[in-house]
Formats: C-alpha cells, structure tokens, sequence
C-alpha cells in the first residue's frame, strides 16, 4: 500500500476517527516524507516480544498540533461568521486525549497501516 492512496473513509471506524484519522493525514502530507516517517514511528513501534506498541501520549500530542494547524483559525472563533463560531463549538469535542482513550482497533489499523507504507517507500 501506498501512503498516498491511505484513505480514511476505508476503515471501518466511528465519525469521531475517521474525522482524526482524516486531520492526522493531512497533517502529515504538510511534511516530508522523511518527517511523516519519524513522527508515525516515534507514535507506532513494535516492542521486544514483537507486539505493535501505540505511544498514546505523542499520538495525542501530534493531533492536537494537527488540529490546531488545520483548523485554528476556527477553533478560536469569537466573534464573526455564526458557521465558524458552530464549526468551532463542534471542533471542541476532538481532543487528542478522547480518540486515544476510545481507540478502536481500526485507527489502530489505520496507524500501522501509515507507517508501514512510509517505511516501504
């Protein structure tokens, strides 16, 4: 599999994932490969028995930052547009913290799935 063909909306994951799972991806097209690389195997390793270990708290800390890069200018909409105002209420429910606590086995999958295809490139 490609990293550039990673689609998100081909999981089987609840709409508070695909959405994370869409906003992790475009954050890492935004750096270079070598970067997406790094960042995905600092979050997605496999441990000395060979398990896949998912590091929770930089998976949090990475989507926060993707979030706030993506929508930023939303998330702190005070006054102004009534739609970004809403979009901005709505953005608050997608906390790093939230879709690691909840984690399906899906973004999980989708995870290794985007590491796997950065290290086979």
């Amino acid at each position: 599999m490609k990293f550039e063909t990673i689609n998100p909306y081909s999981y089987d994951m609840p709409e508070r994932e695909t959405f994370a799972a869409a906003v992790l991806l475009h954050y890492l097209n935004s750096l270079t490969r070598d970067q997406a690389k790094e960042e995905m195997e600092r979050i997605v390793h496999q441990d000395e028995t060979g398990r896949i270990v998912i590091e929770g708290n930089i998976l949090v800390s990475m989507f926060d930052t993707a979030l706030v890069k993506a929508y930023g200018h939303l998330m702190h909409a005070e006054d102004g547009d009534p739609l970004e105002k809403a979009i901005a209420y709505r953005l608050q429910e997608y906390k790093g913290e939230k879709i690691v606590k909840n984690m399906s086995y899906s973004f999980a999958s989708f995870l290794h799935d985007c590491l796997k295809s950065l290290q086979d490139e």
